[in-house]
Parts: C-alpha cells; structure tokens; sequence
C-alpha cells in the first residue's frame, strides 16, 4: 500500500480553499477598508476649512493574498493628508486614521469573522 494514495485530490482541495481565500478575503479587506475611511471622514480632530480631506478619506488598493499576507489602505488623499494626521514642524498631528480603525474595530473584526467563514466555504469547505 502507498501512503500518497491516502491523499489523492489534497493539492487540488487545497488549491480550491486558497482561491477562495484569495478572492474572499481580498474583498472582505476592501470592506474593511470602506468601514475605516466612512470612519475616519466622519470623525475627526482637525478642523475641516475645505471639506477637501474629508471628502478624499477613501479606501486604497488591497494588495496580496493569503501566501504573501495581505494589505489594505486608507488615505486622507490629498496631498497634505499626512501632515494633517502625523504633524509637521508647524503644525500639531491632528490623528484620524488610526484612531477611525480603533474605533470602527468591533465592525472590522465582524466583518473579518464573516468574510473569512464565507471565503472558506467558496473554497469548497464547510466549517
């Protein structure tokens, strides 16, 4: 008896799961992001002049997969974005990126919880 022949289909199961993993938690960091940036334009500390940051809060590309670890972004998209949130040397930081996701965590880790079973069963798994 061969012991490979026990695992006949594993690397096509596994290919299937990662695929679903891949697309599914691509997405589910997007919405991740969505729910950060809504955050983060809704509440923040500067003093808004132009509407023009709060307006460019948006959620940036996510790159990745489950192999290489995935990112996700969100930027107050205007040039001066990081000046407003990290302080220059004539202004004080006025942070509203990280304190949106400290925020927005019991949604973000709701969302992850979904996006994960989800992503697990178009792969092919049922959990």
């Amino acid at each position: 008896m061969r012991v490979s022949a026990h695992f006949e289909g594993v690397n096509e199961c596994l290919a299937d799961l990662l695929a679903g993993l891949d697309g599914g938690l691509s997405e589910t960091m997007h919405t991740v992001d969505v729910i950060v940036a809504d955050e983060a334009a809704a509440r923040h500390p500067y003093q808004n002049r132009t509407w023009n940051l709060q307006r460019h809060t948006v959620p940036g590309r996510v790159t990745g997969s489950v192999r290489t670890n995935f990112h996700g972004a969100v930027h107050g998209d205007m040039f001066y974005g990081s000046f407003v949130d990290e302080g220059t040397s004539r202004s004080r930081p006025y942070p509203f990126l990280f304190p949106a996701y400290v925020r927005a965590e019991p949604a973000v880790s709701a969302s992850m919880d979904r996006g994960l079973t989800l992503s697990v069963q178009r792969g092919g798994w049922a959990p």
